[in-house]
C-alpha cells in the first residue's frame, strides 16, 4: 500500500508543486496555453500502471495489480483544475476526498513551453503535445509527468 501512496501523492504533487504561490510575469496574450485543464484521469491510470509496474518489480503479480487498482481508484476521486490565464498568472483548484485546496502561482513562456512558478517551489515546465498539457513531476516518484486535457468552455 505504501507504493500505491507514494505514486498517486507523486501523481498529485506534480501538478500541487506549481500552485503554492509565486512570482514571474508573462506576455500571456493569446497563448495556446492560455484556458482552463483538467487532469486526463485515463492518461494518469495508463502511466501510473507502467510506472507501478517498474517500481513493483519482483512483487508477485497479485501484489502489483492490487496496487494498481487502488492508485485508480484514487485517481477517480482527485479532480484537479488548472486555469492558466492572459497575463501570466495561474490558478489551480484540487480536491481529493474532503480534503481541497486553491493556490495561485504565475508563468512566463519559455519557447514552446511555458515555466510555472512558485515561491519556494523550483519552476516546473510544461508543455502542449498532441492537445495535451504535459507538466513535469520532479518529484521522482511516480510517471515523469501528469497530463491534463483543455475543458472545452
Amino acid at each position: 500500500m505504501h507504493k500505491v501512496l507514494s505514486v498517486f501523492v507523486a501523481l498529485v504533487a506534480a501538478v500541487l508543486l506549481i500552485g503554492c504561490g509565486g512570482g514571474g510575469s508573462s506576455d500571456g496574450k493569446n497563448s495556446a496555453f492560455v484556458g482552463q485543464w483538467t487532469v486526463d484521469k485515463q492518461a494518469m491510470k495508463v502511466l501510473a500502471e507502467a510506472s507501478l509496474k517498474e517500481q513493483l518489480k519482483g512483487l508477485k503479480e497479485e501484489l502489483v495489480t492490487q496496487q494498481i487498482e487502488a492508485t485508480k481508484r484514487a485517481i477517480d476521486q482527485t479532480q484537479t483544475s488548472l486555469r492558466i490565464n492572459n497575463g501570466g498568472t495561474f490558478s489551480l483548484v484540487s480536491s481529493s476526498g474532503m480534503q481541497a485546496s486553491t493556490s495561485n502561482g504565475t508563468w512566463a513562456k519559455s519557447g514552446r513551453s511555458i515555466m510555472l512558478s512558485s515561491q519556494g517551489q523550483p519552476e516546473v515546465k510544461a508543455e502542449i503535445k498532441n492537445g495535451k498539457l504535459h507538466i513535469e513531476n520532479k518529484t521522482g516518484e511516480g510517471p515523469t509527468h501528469t497530463v491534463l486535457v483543455r475543458v472545452t468552455e
